[in-house]
């Protein structure tokens, strides 16, 4: 008798990529016109930046190819790759700065598929001391990663 394996989505199946954290950056130094903490990385096809934003009362994770807009969908099939690695650089990032309630941006509109997939990739593989939301909103879709501490006002 043969042994089946299920693999899903979020498992530790593919291995994320070194990441490089470059820096912080001021007001205006980038588009969004905020102040935060820049990291990038490679895949075998593109080169992904990834931006914590700093906000008031929440961080905004983005990440996006470089050169490409940053909801642009790039198809190169690097997709559990470039998550795996993403969801590092979030761990990297929650571990040296305290952050009670981070956004991480999906996608405009209603979403799609593959923000949905991004999103359930995250909830998946979120640091244990984080409770996970899905927020859509005239904005777009959102995950949220709240401090269980947190919660209460949330």
């Amino acid at each position: 008798m043969r042994a089946k394996f299920v693999n899903e989505i979020g498992e530790a199946t593919v291995k994320p990529v070194p990441f490089e954290y470059i820096g912080e950056f001021g007001k205006t130094d980038k588009q969004f016109g905020d102040k935060g903490y820049e990291y990038t990385f490679e895949t075998l096809n593109e080169k992904y930046i990834g931006l914590f934003i700093i906000r008031e009362k929440f961080t905004e994770y983005h990440f996006y190819a470089e050169g490409k807009k940053t909801d642009a969908i790039i198809n190169r099939g690097d997709l559990y790759t470039v998550m795996s690695t993403n969801i590092e650089i979030i761990k990297d990032f929650l571990s040296k700065r305290e952050t009670k309630k981070l956004l991480i941006f999906s996608g405009e509109g209603k979403g799609n598929k593959r923000s949905n997939l991004y999103l359930k990739f995250v909830e998946k593989n979120i640091p244990d001391n984080y409770e996970y939301k899905i927020l859509k909103n005239h904005e777009g879709i959102w995950g949220i990663l709240l401090d269980k501490k947190e919660l209460e006002n949330f």
